[in-house]
C-alpha cells in the first residue's frame, strides 16, 4: 500500500563541486541513492522513483525549475518500487549522498554533497535546502565549492540521467 505523500515547497541551491578530499569529511550521514526518471526531458515534471541504502522506496514528483519547486513525496514498499522500476527505461542516477553540518552564521544547516557514480563519475554536487525566506547569506561555503548550477537545467538529476553529463 502506498502511504500519503506529503508536499511542499522546496527551496535548493546547487553547487559545483571540485578537490574536495572525501576521506577528510565529517558526515552526519551517508546514503546510496538508485533513482530513476518515469519522466523525460522534455516532461514540464519530474516523476522519480528512489532505492536509498537498498531497503528505504520513495516515489517524488517535482514541479517547476531552479531554485523554487513544488514537490510530493510518497514512500513505497520494495514491491510497489520493483512494479514501477521498469518504467525508468535507463534514466538511472547513482550516487552516494554525504550529509554535512555547514556554517550558517552562529548555527549549522545541512548540505548534501553528492558524488555521482556510473557514467556519471567524476561529478560532484552540493546541494543546501533553505527555509522559506531564508537566503544563504552567512553560509560559510568550503573553498571546493566552484559555482553554482542552481538554474543550469544540465545539472537537473532528471537531465543527468535522461542526456548525461554536461559537456
Amino acid at each position: 500500500m502506498i502511504k500519503k505523500s506529503t508536499f511542499k515547497i522546496e527551496r535548493e541551491k546547487k553547487f559545483l563541486v571540485e578537490g574536495v578530499d572525501l576521506g577528510k569529511l565529517s558526515p552526519i550521514a551517508i546514503l546510496n541513492i538508485e533513482q530513476g526518471y518515469i519522466t523525460g526531458p522534455e516532461s514540464a515534471s519530474d516523476v522519480r522513483i528512489r532505492k536509498i541504502n537498498g531497503n528505504e522506496y520513495y516515489m517524488t514528483m517535482k514541479t517547476g525549475s531552479g531554485f523554487e519547486r513544488g514537490e510530493s513525496e510518497t514512500k513505497l514498499t520494495e514491491r510497489q518500487f520493483l512494479k514501477q522500476w521498469p518504467k525508468v527505461k535507463g534514466k538511472i542516477v547513482e550516487k552516494t549522498r554525504y550529509r554535512l553540518l555547514l556554517k550558517k552564521n552562529d548555527k549549522n544547516i545541512v548540505g548534501e554533497l553528492d558524488v555521482y557514480k556510473g557514467r556519471l563519475q567524476g561529478l560532484i554536487v552540493l546541494e543546501i535546502e533553505l527555509e522559506e525566506n531564508e537566503t544563504l547569506e552567512g553560509v560559510t561555503l568550503p573553498e571546493w565549492v566552484k559555482s553554482d548550477v542552481t538554474e543550469d537545467v544540465r545539472y537537473s538529476n532528471r537531465s543527468l540521467a535522461c542526456i548525461g553529463m554536461p559537456e
